[in-house]
C-alpha cells in the first residue's frame, strides 16, 4: 500500500478477497521477465475482471483515493491518457499520465458509465452519465476519447 503516490493508478477489490493494483509485479512468460499487472492482459484473460467488486482511483498525494461499488460482473473498467516528453538533461523519452479514469456502466440498455477522472489539470472530476460509446472529453483543449473499446476494457453489455 502506498502512503504517498506522485502518479493516479487504479487498485480492485475482488469478491475472493484478493486486492490487486496496477503496480503488481507479474511474470510474463513472453519477455522473460517481470512487468507490472496489465488490466487487459492480466485480468481479461484470467476472468478476474468479473470478481471485481470494489475499483479504486488512487490519485495524487497522501491516502487518497475514491472508489466504486461494483454490482455486476463485467461493467466495471479503467483507461488512462499517457503524454510522452523528453527529459532535456538525459535525452530521454519519458511517459507521463495526463488522466486517469476509472467507471462503471450502470445503464447497460441505454449504455450509460459514471466513474471518476483524475486529470493532471484540473485534479479530480466526478462523471454521473456518460455514454460510453461517445466517452467526452473532460477539459476544454483535450480531445475526447470517444468510442471506447469494450472487449479492451472487459466491459459486457
Amino acid at each position: 500500500m502506498h502512503l504517498f503516490t506522485t502518479e493516479p493508478y487504479w487498485r480492485i477489490h475482488l469478491i475472493t478477497g484478493k486486492t490487486l493494483t496496477k503496480h503488481q509485479a507479474v511474470w510474463d512468460q513472453m519477455l522473460g521477465h517481470k512487468r507490472e499487472l496489465d488490466w487487459t492482459l492480466d485480468l481479461i484473460s484470467t476472468g478476474d475482471i468479473l470478481k471485481i467488486k470494489r475499483l479504486e482511483l488512487v490519485y495524487p498525494g497522501f491516502h487518497r483515493s475514491v472508489a466504486l461499488r461494483i454490482d455486476e460482473p463485467g461493467t466495471a473498467f479503467q483507461f488512462c491518457r499517457q503524454v510522452k516528453g523528453m527529459d532535456m538533461s538525459t535525452g530521454q523519452v519519458m511517459d507521463s499520465v495526463e488522466a486517469q479514469i476509472i467507471g462503471r456502466v450502470y445503464d447497460k440498455f441505454n449504455r450509460l458509465c459514471q466513474g471518476y477522472v483524475w486529470d493532471r489539470v484540473k485534479g479530480l472530476l466526478q462523471y454521473d452519465e456518460v455514454e460510453i460509446d461517445e466517452f467526452p472529453s473532460w477539459r476544454e483543449g483535450l480531445m475526447p476519447p470517444g468510442q471506447l473499446n469494450l472487449d479492451v476494457l472487459g466491459v459486457r453489455l
